[in-house]
């Protein structure tokens, strides 16, 4: 009988399954909350289309000129009480709404990064992951030094996102470089004091997008700012972890290894067991290592992460071995 081919998964297909649903949850959201306030900009307070949609961006993005607000003349109490809560409903829900779909559209850039690596480690593995290329090993400078070169970039995308606002207000607004370089970091900002605004169709358009843009490359870069400290904290105790025990191990590390907590669940010993034992029966598999370095380094924790898939391979080893193998499937198979 022909048994089907085994198809492992893993938690990045798991989450990928659920992601195009949120995502749609999130773009409907975003829907409904354009579509509120442009029926109120076009039926309500008589705006136009352009004027309709360059209100809802800039209570979106929370920027607010000051030049469209509910407290227009033209408008009555409950204008203003609708309002207050669309201004709520857009700050608070549409926010998260439009995190998930920023999410989405770095995660398809990052696929690629992750394409690369995934062809990287697949040439490691060809190799045996031997380490004897030094430029493989884990360099704490070598990373840091990545940290630091991004959020270049991200500096770099915030230079060339003003210098394109300035150059289309100052272009469509006649504005000199000194108004439109304010009027862009207020708006990226989204201070948005007022005192400047765009005052025709077009420069509105383009606040439009201006507006989407700049909220968008801010917040990526501030995030990666904010970041940058605890990364590169992170990245020296990884490097004192890794090379804690030098170029070589002697007798007394390798034997604290194997008391550790850790590596003891991973055996099934107890402390006790471990210190009766001789120099030579004293051992730590690589798997076992690298389990217990990366508990070491808050990657993967023993009781949420390991233990579990502990139980789950001990319920399949029925023999005890410690090793999945043909005995473990007979003895299935004469129980069943």
């Amino acid at each position: 009988e022909k048994q089907e081919e085994f198809d492992d998964i893993t938690m990045d297909e798991l989450e990928e399954e659920g992601k195009g649903r949120v995502l749609l949850y999130a773009s409907l959201a975003v829907l409904v909350y354009w579509a509120v306030g442009f029926g109120f900009g076009q039926y309500y307070a008589n705006w136009g289309v352009i004027d309709s949609i360059y209100f809802i961006v800039i209570t979106m993005t929370t920027v607010g000129y000051g030049d469209f607000s509910f407290a227009d003349p033209s408008t009555n109490v409950r204008a203003r009480i609708f309002g207050g809560f669309f201004v709520f409903f857009g700050v608070a829900f549409v926010a998260v709404a439009m995190g998930i779909i920023l999410d989405a559209l770095h995660a398809e850039a990052d696929e690629l990064i992750e394409e690369m690596k995934r062809a990287e480690q697949k040439q490691m593995v060809g190799k045996g992951l031997q380490g004897e290329n030094e430029a493989d090993a884990f360099n704490a400078k070598r990373e840091i030094r990545k940290v630091y070169t991004d959020l270049a970039g991200h500096a770099v995308s915030i230079t060339a996102t003003i210098a394109a606002g300035m150059a289309g207000m100052m272009y469509l607004e006649g504005w000199g470089v000194d108004d439109a370089f304010y009027f862009c970091c207020v708006t990226m900002t989204t201070v948005g004091y007022g005192d400047l605004h765009p005052s025709t169709p077009t420069s509105k358009v383009f606040t439009i997008v201006f507006c989407l843009v700049s909220f968008s490359v801010l917040a990526a870069s501030i995030s990666a700012l904010g970041a940058v400290p605890f990364k590169t904290r992170r990245l020296r105790n990884l490097h004192k972890i890794l090379h804690q025990f030098g170029r070589s191990l002697d007798m007394s590390e390798l034997r604290s290894v194997c008391m550790s907590p850790e590596v003891q669940i991973l055996h099934k010993k107890s402390a006790n067991s471990t210190t009766d034992l001789a120099e030579e029966d004293l051992y730590v598999s690589r798997a076992e290592f690298v389990l217990w370095q990366l508990i070491k380094q808050n990657k993967i924790d023993m009781t949420g992460d390991v233990a579990p898939c502990l139980q789950t391979f001990d319920s399949l080893d029925r023999d005890g071995s410690g090793q999945l193998t043909h005995t473990d499937l007979m003895t299935v198979t004469a129980k069943a």
